[in-house]
């Protein structure tokens, strides 16, 4: 069902989709509703969960004032059904007659079970595509499984390697198994769409949370079948056999991150530091007298614990230096003479950058029930014949009620108050 007056610049301006997901799973809808989908947020009748989920607004516990809920439903309408009741059940089959996407994070079996499952609507839409996102996929012993965001980042394997080696493991600060899931379940939904284009046929598409995170791990699921060892976890350092790089250093007004290597990967750069810290006299004689192309790893790696200890002097005289700096001064210089540096950005840092600020990243969005307009993130990509935009701001609870039911479903406004007045609505 498409949106009257739709704008022909937009990327999926044409399709609707029908979002009940929860949480971090939001991504998903709100990576289509970016793209000028037509998104509807169907909630439960007092509202979806996600609306409880902090920070909130001025510090404001209510389901109206959710930063979490006004980030992930930017873009999106709303209604509210109750998927429980036979009215509610037949409402959303009508709703999925004629859309396009459903992405839904119910448990497995959960939408079957109401008579709303894929086998269900792909009878009524054959072109129907549903993203069913669960913690552990929709088969399998776990199928079944609960699992929040740090169970699902730790069966992932992402939690193991994530820490100081000394200490238990550690998760990232905002949860991300949920944002990773999503964003996999947009990517299949868009997959199947191009199948679909060319087929006219519908298909379900299973994310499963564990498996999102798996993908995270990058080169650490090498380890085991090539080298018969975990990759271990080692904070602010990596470890290449016996040898330990460290990677993050602190400076003079926070943190960088800074390749201290030499050989072909970073012969260029240590010989551009070790000339500055000599410029300001904080270069000892064996840093300025050494070949840096020729400090390879391998050849220091040879030299057994001769070569870790001269590594490691190496790092405490380049950490001393880096601590008389600032991230600004280091990265400044970084940049004009090639030295592998780059600043570890605050969030405020990413407020201020003048590289955002001159791609217009920050988006200003008016939100008429506070009568206040908040800062919201840009464009994800940047598309230059269908450019992503900001519509609206997240629904209120049952916002497009009317809208919905009433002009585009054809609902009597007498029949949607005797759903409303029933719990249908």
């Amino acid at each position: 069902m498409a949106l009257e007056n739709e704008e022909t610049d937009s990327a999926m301006g044409p399709y609707q989709v029908l979002d009940l997901t929860e949480g971090g799973f939001n991504w998903s809808s709100k990576v289509l509703a970016d793209m000028r989908a037509d998104v509807i947020k169907v909630e439960p009748l007092g509202g979806s969960a996600t609306r409880l989920r902090g920070p909130f607004y001025k510090d404001e516990v209510h389901p109206e004032r959710s930063l979490f809920w006004y980030a992930y439903c930017l873009n999106k309408r709303g209604i509210t059904l109750n998927l429980e009741s036979p009215d509610g059940q037949q409402l959303f089959r009508e709703l999925a007659a004629s859309a396009d996407f459903v992405m839904e994070s119910f448990p497995p079996g959960y939408m079957d079970n109401l008579g709303i499952g894929y086998k269900d609507l792909s009878r009524l839409n054959p072109g129907l595509i549903m993203s069913s996102i669960t913690p552990f996929g929709q088969t399998g012993p776990h199928a079944r499984y609960k699992a929040t965001d740090i169970v699902a980042w730790s069966m992932g394997g992402m939690q193991y390697v994530g820490g100081d080696e000394d200490r238990p493991p550690v998760e990232i600060s905002f949860p991300q198994a949920e944002l990773h899931a999503g964003a996999q379940a947009a990517a299949g939904a868009m997959v199947a769409f191009w199948r679909r284009q060319r087929t006219g046929a519908g298909q379900q598409v299973d994310v499963s949370m564990q498996e999102a995170i798996i993908w995270c791990l990058m080169g650490a699921t090498s380890f085991p079948p090539l080298h018969d060892i975990n990759a271990e976890r080692a904070g602010a350092y990596r470890k290449m056999g016996f040898l330990v790089y460290r990677g993050v250093y602190p400076c003079a007004d926070g943190y960088i991150s800074a390749l201290v290597i030499g050989g072909v990967l970073g012969g260029k750069s240590m010989t551009a530091l070790v000339q500055w810290m000599y410029e300001e006299g904080a270069a000892p004689d064996f840093m300025k007298e050494r070949d840096w192309y020729n400090w390879d790893t391998a050849d220091v790696a040879a030299q057994g614990e001769d070569g870790m200890r001269d590594v490691q002097a190496v790092q405490n005289v380049a950490g001393d230096f880096f601590a008389t700096k600032t991230k600004a001064e280091l990265y400044e210089r970084a940049v004009t003479d090639r030295i592998l540096i780059a600043p570890c950005n605050t969030v405020q840092d990413i407020w201020e950058s003048p590289q955002l600020k001159a791609r217009d990243f920050w988006v200003e969005v008016y939100h008429p029930e506070l009568d206040v307009p908040i800062h919201y993130m840009g464009p994800y990509i940047g598309m230059s014949k269908t450019p992503i935009k900001v519509r609206r701001r997240a629904p209120l609870i049952s916002e497009h009620n009317q809208e919905i039911y009433v002009r585009e479903l054809g609902l009597a406004k007498e029949r949607l108050e005797e759903l409303k007045k029933a719990g249908v609505v």
